[in-house]
Parts: structure tokens; sequence; C-alpha cells
């Protein structure tokens, strides 16, 4: 038992109840699942379309980080990776039967990631099996995976004019995404089922071209 309540969205996809017409559904392992799957296509493209490749690496891999990060963090209230500002809106709305704000706004991925791995950080009780309290990462992982937030905004926010980027310098930080998504599979609570079995095929399907492109060697940080 993970203490973990069953939600609409997922209820509705083990019946295999159909969308409303004209609407699609969605939530944060789903989303996971959808970036990886946009990761790996901008990965097979590194060889003939490297700019294309490189953005949508970027972008896609900061997407599936980040949802699942709030998947990781989101306990039974479902606020641990709102905004702090949000927060207590929601928890009391919840407790009064209220209805909720009527905008709910996510943390910032370096919030998200701090909430995770820095101890007293959490904003709310998570259930599942594990061994560590906190998220575990590879202490030089926290640097790139700044890089990657900054280098995903800098594509979202084009700069006028445009810049130039060294691949092995992006697709480091691409990695760390994917070990991120990787520990926090492991973790025990935020993917599961099978979606956790999806997205770690999915995050082998990736690393597998990466250590390709590699051919084994570690790229030396700039």
């Amino acid at each position: 038992m993970t203490g973990r309540s069953i939600t609409a969205e997922e209820m509705a996809r083990a019946f295999a109840v159909p969308e409303p017409r004209g609407f699609i559904e969605t939530d944060w392992e789903r989303d996971v699942v959808d970036s990886l799957i946009l990761l790996h296509g901008a990965l097979t493209r590194l060889d003939a379309d490297p700019s294309y490749a490189i953005k949508w690496s970027l972008v896609a891999a900061h997407s599936a980080s980040t949802s699942a990060l709030a998947a990781h963090l989101s306990g039974s209230y479902g606020v641990g990776a709102l905004e702090e500002r949000t927060i207590e809106k929601v928890r009391n709305a919840l407790e009064e039967g209220l209805m909720l704000p009527s905008k709910e706004r996510i943390a910032s991925f370096l919030e998200l990631l701090e909430r995770a791995t820095v101890e007293g950080k959490r904003r709310e009780p998570t259930g599942g099996v594990h061994k560590e309290a906190l998220l575990q990462i590879p202490s030089e992982d926290r640097g790139l995976l700044e890089r990657l937030n900054t280098l995903r905004n800098r594509y979202v926010h084009f700069r006028f004019g445009g810049w130039s980027l060294e691949t092995a310098y992006a697709l480091e930080s691409v990695e760390a995404g994917l070990r991120l998504i990787e520990a926090i599979n492991a973790y025990g609570w935020g993917l599961h089922g099978e979606n956790s079995e999806r997205i770690a095929a999915q995050i082998r399907d990736c690393t597998a071209i990466l250590e390709k492109r590699n051919d084994g060697v570690s790229v030396p940080h700039p």
C-alpha cells in the first residue's frame, strides 16, 4: 500500500473511458511519457539535423524532468509541486470543501529540484517504499540540471539574433535530466505501474543513443 488515492484521470484510464469529443486529458505521468517520446525522436535526428535535435531535446528533457518532479513531490493533497503562494489556498479549500483557486501554478523547475533533494524543503509528505527520505542525485548533476533549465529557457524565450551552442555542452544537461527521471522512477513514488515500466524503457532507449554518440567517452565540462 502506498497511501496514494487513485485520481479520476487514472480511474478513467483504467476503465478505458473515452475522452470527451473535442477534448484531451493528460497528467504529469502521461507528460513524462509524451516528453520522452519527443526526446527520443529529437535524438534520432542529431546527425541529420542537429539544430532541430538540440532544441527539442532540451525542451523535451526539461518538460519530462519537470513533470517527473511534480509527480514525485505531490502527496494526497496534491500541493507539493505548487507555487508557495498557492499551496495554502489549495489546502484550505480542500479542507473546507470550497472551490479550488482558479489559477494553480506549478513552482519553478529549480524550486522543484530543491524540494526533492534538500532536507526540510518538501511541502507535503508522500508515500512509497524507499531507502532514503530525499531523492538522491549525483552532486555534479545539480549544476547540469541548472544548465538544462537555462538552455531550455533560452530556446523558449528566444533571444534576438540567435546564438551558438556546443552540442556536447547541451547534451550533457539532457543526460542529467534522464538520470533525474530515472532516480525518481526508482524512488518508489510519483511514477507507477505501466507508466513506470514504459518510462524506464524510454530512458534506456534515449541513453543508448547518447552513449553511442559519446562512444563511451565522457565529455569534459567546459
